[in-house]
């Protein structure tokens, strides 16, 4: 790989609770703007669910039938990160929750991790994201959205 700096990748993931949470969704977008989206099929129930996701994060998500066993997920993602062809790294807003959620989607398979994607995740916060995804009517705790909005975010710091 290249001298240079790796390209940073945008992650966001939804979640069935704060207490005992199961992945649900996830979106990694690109600095670059290739984006990832997956709803898992598997690995959660609607009794996992806490209210507020019942009501603010199901209603986002598309139709059962297409969504992703976690085997076609690590191979997408897999796929995804081999179409970049480069070092790349991830960035998310809460590395308490969506590090050990996305990582858990390779938990007994750390074999088939990425190549290319360092294991480190960073942390990016911005009041802005709210904005951002106002301003573009973007659906706030839709996984692609709020990594939409956090790369958006990302980029605007970038310009001062």
């Amino acid at each position: 790989m290249s001298n240079m700096p790796p390209l940073r990748i945008f992650l966001d993931t939804e979640f069935t609770s704060f207490n005992g949470p199961l992945l649900i969704s996830f979106a990694l977008v690109a600095e670059t703007s290739q984006a990832l989206y997956l709803e898992r099929a598997e690995g959660w129930s609607l009794e996992d669910c806490s209210d507020f996701v019942v009501e603010t994060v199901l209603p986002l998500l598309g139709p059962p039938e297409q969504r992703a066993n976690d085997l076609m997920i690590r191979w997408a993602v897999r796929s995804w990160f081999h179409s970049l062809d480069c070092e790349t790294i991830i960035c998310t807003d809460c590395l308490y929750f969506d590090e050990p959620l996305f990582k858990s989607l390779f938990t007994d398979r750390m074999n088939l991790w990425p190549a290319g994607l360092d294991q480190r995740f960073l942390e990016f916060d911005s009041p802005v994201v709210d904005v951002i995804i106002e301003k573009k009517g973007l659906r706030q705790h839709h996984a692609l959205d709020d990594a939409i909005a956090l790369k958006t975010a990302y980029l605007l710091k970038s310009e001062f």
